[in-house]
């Protein structure tokens, strides 16, 4: 754990560096932010085991359909071709001629990077904050049994973005501070989106996924509305 908490910060150090946010173009100019990673504290461990126990069945069965998924993507069957090295004897009658099935080339599906961006806001406060925890617990339990990369934030803002890291893609005992999230002040969500879009356009993997967890529309002081609406789409547009 320690070796993995002395690696965390060098890599945390060097993102930062690359981070650039706010230009004089942007809605966020002269927004100030805060980017901080979370360190677990006792307790923690305990919550986050919990809620994996609780839901052990969930987790099982979610893998096995992902499992699923990706060996069907790779031994996929195109049928109802018109050309190909078998003949799919259900699709013999047809007129059109499509009567022939080939196997596509195996790829390598799980080339993937995951982020989870999670609302902190104050609205999200009681029973939402919980859930928005157990889910993100939840997602970051089945994708790293299948050994993918994921990264875990929440964000908020007051006089400044909040954004912490919760769990970075390359660590491992980190996770457990998803139970540090708290609720508190508004959302900023353009400028988290982009901070969490940097860090998964430094990552290798040729497949990058951003899941959001929020209760509602964006709301900061001078950023609602249509303004904040139109700003989102920009932000998601550059990245994909």
């Amino acid at each position: 754990e320690m070796a993995e908490e002395l690696a965390a910060e060098e890599l945390h150090s060097e993102a930062l560096a690359k981070i650039r946010t706010g230009n004089v173009y942007s809605v966020h100019f002269g927004v100030q932010t805060n980017i901080r990673r979370i360190k677990p504290i006792p307790g923690d461990r305990e919550f986050y085991e919990r809620i994996v126990t609780e839901n052990r069945s969930f987790i099982r069965k979610t893998q096995k359909e992902i499992d699923k998924i990706i060996q069907e993507e790779e031994i996929a069957v195109q049928k109802h071709r018109y050309l190909g090295r078998k003949i799919d004897a259900k699709s013999a009658y047809k007129v059109d001629q499509r009567f022939f099935t080939k196997k596509r080339n195996p790829e390598k599906v799980v080339d993937m990077a995951i982020a989870i961006l999670v609302d902190n806001s104050g609205s999200m406060e009681g029973k939402r904050i919980e859930s928005a925890k157990e889910a993100a617990i939840l997602l970051t339990e089945v994708l790293e049994r299948m050994e993918i990369p994921v990264f875990v934030a929440g964000h908020n803002c007051e006089s400044a973005l909040c954004f912490q890291i919760f769990k970075n893609f390359d660590t491992k005992y980190a996770k457990y501070s998803i139970n540090r999230m708290l609720p508190g002040g508004d959302n900023r969500d353009g400028l988290a989106l982009e901070i969490a879009g940097t860090f998964l356009t430094e990552r290798q993997e040729t497949n990058k996924l951003l899941i959001i967890i929020s209760d509602g529309q964006p709301n900061s002081h001078g950023y609602s509305g249509e303004l904040a609406k139109k700003d989102i789409k920009n932000i998601v547009k550059n990245y994909r």
